[in-house]
């Protein structure tokens, strides 16, 4: 990355995790990376575009972290790589001082265009999240544990609404620690099960 762009990138998030998008302005942004204001717009065409890169650079390195961990060599495996996986995927976004500062706008009524910089931003995480959850429909259905009437895509599709809805409770709840435990415990009960699989091919 070029250096110039890298240090209002860097200046833009802290921007943006002190004041959030609403009250940061360009102004502030090139104040903090130490930089003219035609400098911002030599590579940023408004602050929403330096909001929506700031943002699909923070998904990437969640996704960094995230991509390899679910093993399918087993269903031992599987259990405890996807309840694993899941668990630091909610702690990695929910934990992001960028997004705890900023996604209120997307669960509270916030601008619409804010909105859709936000779901813009999201898009390739939704994407490869949704592919991991594909494949574990897939090895579920392969081993007997969910009818041939259960789409991959239907059962990506749920459990991504599933796992937002969760995400909207841990950035609006004021009871976030027993939402985080509830959730921990759901994740227990589909390792649980997941377990049994292998378990049922070893009676077999």
């Amino acid at each position: 990355m070029n250096n110039t762009r890298e240090t209002i990138m860097k200046a833009a998030r802290a921007v943006f995790c002190k004041y959030g998008y609403e009250k940061a302005s360009v102004e502030d942004i090139a104040k903090m990376a130490n930089r003219a204001k035609t400098s911002i717009y030599y590579y940023f065409d408004s602050k929403t575009d330096v909001f929506l890169a700031v943002l699909t650079e923070e998904f990437d390195k969640i996704l960094s972290q995230l991509i390899g961990l679910v093993d399918f060599s087993s269903p031992e495996k599987l259990a405890q790589t996807f309840k694993f996986c899941l668990k630091k995927r909610m702690e990695l976004i929910t934990g992001s001082e960028l997004f705890r500062n900023n996604y209120y706008y997307r669960y509270n009524g916030g601008l619409s265009e804010i909105v859709s910089v936000m779901d813009r931003a999201r898009e390739p995480f939704n994407k490869r999240e949704k592919m991991m959850l594909c494949d574990v429909c897939l090895y579920l259905k392969h081993h007997g544990a969910l009818s041939d009437e259960v789409s991959p895509d239907d059962f990506s599709e749920m459990f991504e609404m599933y796992l937002c809805g969760v995400e909207v409770q841990l950035f609006t709840s004021n009871e976030k620690d027993k939402v985080m435990k509830i959730y921990e415990a759901m994740l227990d009960g589909t390792a649980r099960e997941l377990k049994k699989l292998g378990d049922s091919n070893k009676e077999d």
